[in-house]
């Protein structure tokens, strides 16, 4: 029986499992509301006043520069030129661990805005405050989820640069 975040050596596996951990993502921001709708039933907040209102601009500056940088800087040709480097023998994993791990930190960057709400509404105890940062969590997460096209791009400019390597991720071994 396979575990269930077994690393698998085949990059068609490697995508289908990136999609269930996108989802696990994403499906935590259904608890992050249920757990601000019981803080806000229960009264169990703090009131910090008027620091609000410095707190709700500068999480906007946090979230406009990572985003930018998460979606402008954060890019596979860097991480795949690395891991080829330390294991030229993996050539179609190399490029599907580089995937893995720009998903893995993109879908993190987002998913923390969420915690980030709920902390808010816990400090103000403001439904705005907590509702605000998840819509935004769940638009970066629907922009950077995983998709069929952008791996089979990554890997056709790979096997461009680095002989071996597949044209597409989706071929039988």
């Amino acid at each position: 029986m396979r575990k269930l975040f077994e690393i698998r050596d085949e990059p068609r596996a490697t995508f289908q499992d990136v999609m269930r951990v996108h989802l696990l993502f994403a499906a935590c921001i259904a608890l992050f509301v249920a757990c601000g709708e019981v803080i806000l039933w229960s009264g169990a907040f703090a009131d910090i006043g008027t620091w609000k209102w410095l707190l709700r601009p500068a999480l906007a500056v946090y979230f406009a520069y990572f985003t930018i940088y998460t979606m402008l800087f954060l890019r596979e040709k860097r991480l795949i030129k690395g891991i080829m480097e330390l294991r030229p023998q993996e050539l179609d994993m190399a490029v599907a661990r580089a995937l893995v791990a720009v998903q893995i930190l993109r879908t993190a960057h987002f998913t923390a805005f969420a915690v980030i709400g709920l902390t808010l509404l816990v400090l103000t105890g403001e439904r705005l405050d907590l509702y605000a940062p998840l819509t935004l969590a769940l638009l970066g997460l629907w922009l950077v989820r995983p998709r069929r096209k952008r791996w089979e791009t990554v890997f056709r400019q790979a096997a461009t640069q680095y002989p071996g390597v597949s044209e597409t991720p989706w071929a039988a071994p």
